[in-house]
C-alpha cells in the first residue's frame, strides 16, 4: 500500500491517477498571483517534489542539508529565524490583535523556513497536492483527512512561489 507522500509525488509527476481520494476528500483553494500562474504551480510543485523525496528517505535531512536542497528563491522568501527576544515581543503583540487582525497580519507574514518544513514532516502533514487548474484563476485541490485542518504551510509555499492570495472555496 502507498503512502500518501508516495501517492502525492507520483500525482506531481504523473497527474491524478484514477482513483478516488480518500479521506474527507479534497478542498479547493482559489490561488490569487500578479505572475504567471504556471509559473507558480510549477514551482509549488517542485518544492513538494523536494519534500516528498526527502520523506520516503531514511532521515528528516537537517536544517543545513536543506538549505542545498531547496531552491534559493524559495529559501531566500523565508524570514529569517526570531531569536527568543524576537518571538516574545511578536508573541505579546500578536495576542492584543482581535481575530481580524490576525487574519489580515498572517496573510503577508513570510514563514521562517525551519517553521515550514516543522509542518512538512510526515507525521505532521495534514494536505497532500491533488490536481490543479489554471482557467481564469488558479485552483489547487488538497486532499484532506478533516476540516478544518492547518493550512499554514500550503498557504506559505503558494505565496513563496508567487501568490498574492490563498483562499479555500466556499
Amino acid at each position: 500500500m502507498q503512502t500518501r507522500i508516495e501517492e502525492e509525488l507520483y500525482r506531481l509527476v504523473h497527474g491524478l491517477p484514477e482513483k478516488l481520494p480518500e479521506g474527507l476528500g479534497t478542498v479547493r483553494f482559489i490561488v490569487l498571483t500578479k505572475s504567471d500562474p504556471a509559473d507558480l504551480i510549477r514551482k509549488s510543485k517542485t518544492i513538494l517534489e523536494i519534500v516528498d523525496s526527502q520523506a520516503l528517505g531514511d532521515d528528516w535531512p537537517t536544517p543545513e542539508r536543506w538549505l542545498s536542497l531547496l531552491p534559493r528563491w524559495f529559501i531566500d522568501a523565508c524570514a529569517d529565524e526570531l531569536t527568543q527576544a524576537e518571538a516574545q515581543r511578536w508573541l505579546a503583540r500578536w495576542e492584543k490583535l482581535d481575530d481580524e487582525q490576525r487574519r489580515t497580519e498572517e496573510i503577508g507574514k513570510a514563514w521562517a523556513l525551519a517553521d515550514w518544513l516543522y509542518w512538512m514532516e510526515p507525521e505532521r502533514r495534514s494536505w497532500w497536492w491533488w490536481d490543479c487548474h489554471l482557467n481564469d484563476r488558479c485552483e489547487i485541490d488538497v486532499q484532506v483527512d478533516e476540516w478544518p485542518f492547518p493550512w499554514g504551510s500550503l498557504s506559505w509555499l503558494l505565496r513563496a512561489a508567487g501568490a498574492s492570495e490563498v483562499m479555500p472555496e466556499e
